[in-house]
Protein backbone atom coordinates (compact mmCIF):
# COMPACT_ATOMS: atom_id res chain seq x y z
CA UNK A 1 0.00 0.00 0.00
CA UNK A 2 1.08 3.38 -0.52
CA UNK A 3 1.23 4.03 3.69
CA UNK A 4 3.26 0.96 3.82
CA UNK A 5 5.60 2.05 0.89
CA UNK A 6 6.27 5.56 2.41
CA UNK A 7 7.12 4.55 5.77
CA UNK A 8 9.41 2.57 4.48
CA UNK A 9 11.46 5.43 3.06
CA UNK A 10 12.39 6.26 6.00
CA UNK A 11 11.75 9.27 8.46
CA UNK A 12 11.02 12.90 8.25
CA UNK A 13 12.94 14.44 5.05
CA UNK A 14 13.52 11.63 2.56
CA UNK A 15 17.34 11.43 4.23
CA UNK A 16 18.72 14.80 3.07
CA UNK A 17 16.69 14.88 -0.43
CA UNK A 18 14.07 17.85 -1.49
CA UNK A 19 12.14 18.13 -3.92
CA UNK A 20 10.85 21.60 -5.62
CA UNK A 21 7.58 20.85 -7.19
CA UNK A 22 7.27 23.69 -9.88
CA UNK A 23 7.60 21.60 -12.92
CA UNK A 24 4.98 24.39 -14.52
CA UNK A 25 6.07 27.37 -12.99
CA UNK A 26 4.46 28.34 -9.99
CA UNK A 27 1.62 30.65 -9.19
CA UNK A 28 1.18 31.49 -5.00
CA UNK A 29 3.45 31.92 -3.09
CA UNK A 30 6.29 32.54 -5.38
CA UNK A 31 4.27 34.17 -8.66
CA UNK A 32 6.46 33.88 -11.55
CA UNK A 33 5.71 31.19 -14.49
CA UNK A 34 9.91 30.91 -14.82
CA UNK A 35 10.04 28.81 -11.49
CA UNK A 36 11.23 25.17 -13.04
CA UNK A 37 11.03 21.91 -10.53
CA UNK A 38 13.78 20.64 -8.84
CA UNK A 39 15.25 17.58 -7.16
CA UNK A 40 18.22 18.80 -4.76
CA UNK A 41 20.47 17.00 -2.53
CA UNK A 42 20.10 13.44 -5.29
CA UNK A 43 22.18 10.33 -4.55
CA UNK A 44 22.74 7.21 -5.75
CA UNK A 45 21.90 5.27 -2.22
CA UNK A 46 17.99 6.87 -2.74
CA UNK A 47 15.27 4.82 -4.10
CA UNK A 48 12.51 6.17 -5.73
CA UNK A 49 10.35 5.97 -2.66
CA UNK A 50 12.62 8.31 -1.23
CA UNK A 51 12.12 10.65 -4.31
CA UNK A 52 8.01 10.19 -4.13
CA UNK A 53 8.62 10.99 -0.61
CA UNK A 54 10.32 13.78 -1.62
CA UNK A 55 7.46 15.03 -3.43
CA UNK A 56 4.58 14.98 -1.32
CA UNK A 57 6.65 16.54 1.32
CA UNK A 58 7.45 19.86 -1.57
CA UNK A 59 3.88 19.94 -2.10
CA UNK A 60 2.69 20.17 1.26
CA UNK A 61 5.80 22.44 2.29
CA UNK A 62 4.55 24.61 -0.33
CA UNK A 63 0.77 24.20 0.69
CA UNK A 64 1.84 25.59 4.21
CA UNK A 65 3.62 28.14 2.74
CA UNK A 66 0.40 29.58 0.67
CA UNK A 67 -1.39 29.00 4.15
CA UNK A 68 1.55 31.06 5.88
CA UNK A 69 -1.34 34.60 6.37
CA UNK A 70 -4.07 31.59 7.76
CA UNK A 71 -1.52 30.06 10.24
CA UNK A 72 -0.45 33.88 11.47
CA UNK A 73 -4.16 35.06 11.81
CA UNK A 74 -5.74 35.85 14.92
CA UNK A 75 -7.26 33.49 15.97
CA UNK A 76 -4.92 30.86 14.12
CA UNK A 77 -6.76 27.85 13.34
CA UNK A 78 -6.97 25.06 15.52
CA UNK A 79 -6.85 22.02 12.70
CA UNK A 80 -6.75 21.38 8.86
CA UNK A 81 -9.52 19.31 7.82
CA UNK A 82 -8.83 16.81 5.15
CA UNK A 83 -10.96 14.48 2.36
CA UNK A 84 -10.33 13.00 -0.40
CA UNK A 85 -7.23 12.91 -2.60
CA UNK A 86 -4.40 12.24 -1.46
CA UNK A 87 -5.36 13.11 1.62
CA UNK A 88 -7.30 9.45 2.34
CA UNK A 89 -4.30 8.07 3.01
CA UNK A 90 -3.16 8.17 6.91
CA UNK A 91 0.47 9.13 6.20
CA UNK A 92 -0.39 12.05 4.15
CA UNK A 93 -2.12 13.12 6.52
CA UNK A 94 0.20 12.67 9.24
CA UNK A 95 2.97 14.41 6.96
CA UNK A 96 0.49 17.51 6.79
CA UNK A 97 0.01 17.61 10.64
CA UNK A 98 3.90 17.39 11.06
CA UNK A 99 4.05 20.08 8.49
CA UNK A 100 1.47 22.52 9.89
CA UNK A 101 1.69 21.37 13.43
CA UNK A 102 -1.66 21.37 13.44
CA UNK A 103 -4.23 18.23 13.93
CA UNK A 104 -5.82 16.71 10.67
CA UNK A 105 -9.36 15.37 10.97
CA UNK A 106 -10.57 13.09 8.61
CA UNK A 107 -14.27 13.84 7.35
CA UNK A 108 -16.41 10.55 6.55
CA UNK A 109 -17.08 12.76 2.75
CA UNK A 110 -15.47 12.39 -0.43
CA UNK A 111 -17.19 15.20 -1.53
CA UNK A 112 -16.44 17.94 1.26
CA UNK A 113 -15.39 20.67 -1.44
CA UNK A 114 -19.04 19.95 -3.42
CA UNK A 115 -20.92 20.15 0.17
CA UNK A 116 -19.29 23.54 1.09
CA UNK A 117 -20.18 24.91 -1.93
CA UNK A 118 -23.70 23.22 -1.67
CA UNK A 119 -23.69 25.00 2.29
CA UNK A 120 -22.10 28.44 0.91
CA UNK A 121 -25.63 28.44 -1.55
CA UNK A 122 -27.91 27.69 0.96
CA UNK A 123 -26.54 30.10 3.27
CA UNK A 124 -26.72 32.82 0.43
CA UNK A 125 -29.96 32.61 0.07
CA UNK A 126 -30.60 32.26 3.43
CA UNK A 127 -31.97 28.49 3.43
CA UNK A 128 -30.17 27.42 6.43
CA UNK A 129 -28.41 29.81 9.09
CA UNK A 130 -24.83 29.75 10.17
CA UNK A 131 -25.82 28.43 13.49
CA UNK A 132 -26.82 25.83 11.56
CA UNK A 133 -24.07 24.84 9.87
CA UNK A 134 -21.32 25.84 12.74
CA UNK A 135 -21.43 22.23 14.22
CA UNK A 136 -18.35 20.53 15.56
CA UNK A 137 -17.07 18.24 13.66
CA UNK A 138 -17.15 14.51 13.91
CA UNK A 139 -13.64 13.76 12.11
CA UNK A 140 -13.75 9.74 11.10
CA UNK A 141 -9.70 10.07 12.12
CA UNK A 142 -7.33 12.38 13.84
CA UNK A 143 -4.01 12.82 12.74
CA UNK A 144 -1.90 14.24 16.13
CA UNK A 145 1.56 16.41 15.10
CA UNK A 146 4.55 14.72 16.47
CA UNK A 147 7.06 17.19 17.89
CA UNK A 148 10.02 15.33 17.11
CA UNK A 149 8.73 15.40 13.49
CA UNK A 150 7.46 18.65 13.68
CA UNK A 151 10.87 20.37 14.93
CA UNK A 152 12.64 18.42 11.87
CA UNK A 153 10.22 19.73 9.28
CA UNK A 154 10.35 22.88 10.64
CA UNK A 155 13.81 23.21 9.58
CA UNK A 156 13.75 21.43 6.73
CA UNK A 157 10.89 24.12 5.80
CA UNK A 158 13.17 26.68 5.84
CA UNK A 159 15.30 25.21 3.60
CA UNK A 160 12.85 24.14 1.04
CA UNK A 161 11.21 28.14 0.82
CA UNK A 162 15.70 29.36 0.58
CA UNK A 163 16.08 26.79 -2.49
CA UNK A 164 12.15 27.71 -3.75
CA UNK A 165 13.33 31.15 -3.73
CA UNK A 166 16.52 30.95 -5.45
CA UNK A 167 14.67 29.03 -8.45
CA UNK A 168 12.02 31.50 -8.75
CA UNK A 169 15.14 34.04 -9.44
CA UNK A 170 17.21 32.03 -11.49
CA UNK A 171 20.02 31.04 -8.42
Amino acid sequence: SFDAAMAAAGEAGSDGLYCLPYINGERAPLWTSRTSGAVVGLRSDHTAINVLRAAAEGIIFNARWIAEPLLAATPPPEAVIASGGALQSAWMRQLVADIFGLPVYEVSTLEASACGAATLADLAVDARSWASVSQPLAPASIAQPDLTRQTDYARRYGVFQRLARSLATGY
